[in-house]
């Protein structure tokens, strides 16, 4: 199971996400940024959390219809640009 939330409600409550079991999709206006998995201290549950995770990153991915290496140069791009609009 996750759970989506914004940028800001994630940094104002972190210490609440931590203490949860699910993970948790991180989004900007609206777009994912980040997927935060807590880490469990049993091995074998923080594995499963791990894999998880990646089938969900694989799934999303699917429904965009995007490869891994597509999504990190798009990602790359945005970055760019982003820094770029600070600058000014």
């Amino acid at each position: 199971m996750s759970m989506t939330v914004g940028v800001r409600e994630f940094r104002a409550d972190l210490a609440d996400y931590i203490n949860r079991e699910e993970q948790v999709t991180v989004t900007r206006h609206g777009q994912p940024v980040g997927l935060f998995i807590p880490v469990k201290r049993n091995r074998e549950a923080a594995l499963e959390a791990y894999a998880a995770a990646n089938r969900r990153a694989q799934e999303w991915l699917t429904e965009i219809g995007m490869t891994e290496d597509e999504f990190v140069e798009e990602a790359a791009k945005v970055r760019k640009a982003m820094r770029a609009e600070a600058r000014k």
